[in-house]
């Protein structure tokens, strides 16, 4: 079974690691506020060069970058379809927050998370632990990656 990284002990710091936790929940809502399919846009940014090698990093300037910044750059490699259909909000701000909280807990790479936790898995999880702490969810996550 993988180990979770101590919460304390990440090397960005709790403080930090949140930050960027919110970057990228932030980046997921700026992509459907700007009517980028909510599939289409998560699995091409999860599986992108640009968020293994930015956001994945132990430090990029990206990770703490407004949504529209990283956007201008990412939209270099990757290319959303449209839609004006979307999910909830809350619920997509969530799974931002949450596929960057495992990332850096668990140091799998977003694309790993994304393969064991698309997009709709993850909806699902918010239905029954959007409101419960972050531990909760991470050590239910524990056992679904291994290394």
């Amino acid at each position: 079974m993988l180990r979770i990284k101590n919460k304390n002990d990440m090397p960005c710091g709790l403080d930090v690691g949140y930050e960027i936790c919110k970057t990228q929940s932030k980046l997921f809502l700026y992509a459907i506020r700007h009517n980028y399919d909510d599939n289409d846009f998560i699995k091409k940014y999860m599986e992108s060069q640009f968020c293994n090698h930015k956001m994945d990093a132990l430090y990029s300037r990206f990770q703490l970058m407004n949504a529209a910044y990283i956007m201008s750059y990412l939209l270099d490699e990757i290319s959303p379809e449209a839609s004006k259909k979307h999910y909830d909000e809350d619920a997509i701000e969530w799974t931002g927050w949450m596929y960057r909280y495992t990332q850096l807990r668990l140091e799998v790479p977003s694309k790993q998370i994304y393969e064991t936790l698309p997009l709709n898995d993850m909806l699902i999880y918010y239905r029954g632990m959007g409101g419960e702490d972050t531990e909760y969810f991470i050590e239910r996550m524990q056992t679904k990656f291994k290394r």
